[in-house]
């Protein structure tokens, strides 16, 4: 988040250490894995628990950022070739407690209720404002909700691939509308006369401010009426023991898809993003149950068609794009979205026509700024300055 931030080793004995440069805590980052990674144990004693699989994993990430594609790629091939982990057949079973820590799962933060813990510590309780409100089953608090152009970018064409938002004008996609869309749209929010889970249809009065923020709930996030919440507490509604994905089988298969197009192996990268695409066409949201065959004829409130690139990728910067894409659909709403866009050089490219379009929908986007070199980095707060006696810089820009 900060990117430039003191580095602590276990020698240190002044803590009011000055900031170094992001490169160099990307390379402090990497040389504490790679001291690590020895002296873990094959396999994990315990879910929720590091080993060298997965530290390998989390290497290979710290060496995406760093723009050493060909380490990152031997790392990710090393998870990859160990055949431990697998994509899960129905995308939903990453987010829903009866399929916590499976197949696709490198990381989850592990959560619980009904365990004694004061007001569910340890329950999801860093989601609870993030959840449907009003007169949805959970009750509070509509502050996570999904964008006009996150849902847009599920629309898709004759072949069930990916329709670009650009120069496009933003509108709501109602229930039962012609509009062809990926089925992961109805995984990743909850939309009006949509089942949401197993709590019956989306309504309007879910949403706060009705509209003020778009029409969309958030949903990966959510557990289901089926699902353990925390008894009697003031937060029981909101609390649950549904774990949060650090790392999936999928994030990792587009990262090694980002590494491949780097370093020139285009067809081995449209050959993971297809397997993702392939996977999203399996299922999706259902009334008689909450995962059902995404041609099931009991939808009615969706044209679903979710296609995968046929045509050999020969081109570096369309590949490249494809995989960026295909990122933004699979991880949308999971945390990445940012941090992607950042390490990219991204962020006022795609940031600035993307506030055009909202702005012109919703009036939350009336108070944005506009996206400049400054944003790479967040503000280092000023009373950590000050506890620093000032060897903390304050990051450009601010």
């Amino acid at each position: 988040m900060f990117k430039n931030i003191p580095y602590y080793v276990e020698t240190d004995v002044d803590f009011k250490k000055a900031n170094i440069e992001g490169p160099e805590v990307l390379a402090a980052v990497i040389a504490d894995f790679d001291a690590a990674i020895p002296k873990l144990p094959e396999t994990r004693a315990q879910v929720g628990r590091i080993d060298k699989m997965v530290a390998t994993a989390f290497r290979g990430k710290a060496k995406l950022y760093a723009g050493d594609y060909s380490g990152a790629l031997a790392d990710f091939n090393t998870v990859i070739n160990s055949g431990r982990y697998e994509l899960n057949y129905d995308f939903h079973a990453n987010f829903q407690v009866s399929t916590d820590n499976s197949k696709e799962s490198i990381l989850q933060v592990q959560a619980s209720v009904n365990d004694g813990a004061p007001d569910g510590d340890n329950a999801v309780f860093g989601d609870r404002l993030a959840l449907p409100h009003g007169s949805s089953p959970y009750g509070c608090c509509g502050f996570k909700n999904a964008t006009y152009d996150l849902a847009f970018a599920y629309r898709t064409d004759a072949d069930g691939l990916p329709i670009s938002n650009d120069g496009v004008d933003l509108a709501r996609i109602v229930a039962g509308a012609d509009t062809q869309l990926d089925p992961r749209i109805d995984w990743t929010m909850g939309r009006t006369g949509v089942p949401y889970l197993d709590w019956g249809l989306h309504a309007d009065g879910w949403i706060r401010g009705q509209g003020y923020q778009g029409w969309y709930s958030p949903k990966k996030n959510a557990h289901g009426k089926g699902d353990a919440s925390l008894a009697g507490s003031w937060a029981g509604a909101q609390l649950s023991n549904l774990n949060y994905n650090l790392m999936r089988y999928a994030d990792l298969l587009l990262m090694a898809a980002e590494c491949e197009v780097q370093v020139g192996s285009l067809e081995k990268a449209r050959e993971y993003v297809n397997m993702i695409r392939e996977r999203a066409g399996h299922t999706a949201q259902g009334a008689s149950s909450i995962s059902v065959p995404a041609d099931s004829p009991e939808i009615t409130w969706a044209n679903y068609k979710v296609g995968q690139y046929t045509t050999p990728w020969n081109n570096k910067a369309a590949a490249l794009e494809a995989v960026k894409l295909e990122r933004h659909l699979e991880l949308a709403m999971e945390g990445h979205r940012l941090y992607d866009l950042q390490r990219w050089g991204d962020l006022e490219r795609v940031l600035v026509p993307y506030i055009a379009r909202e702005k012109k929908v919703v009036n939350i986007m009336n108070s944005s700024a506009t996206p400049s070199a400054k944003h790479y980095a967040f503000p280092i707060p000023t009373s950590e300055i000050d506890r620093s006696n000032g060897a903390l810089k304050q990051n450009d820009g601010y």
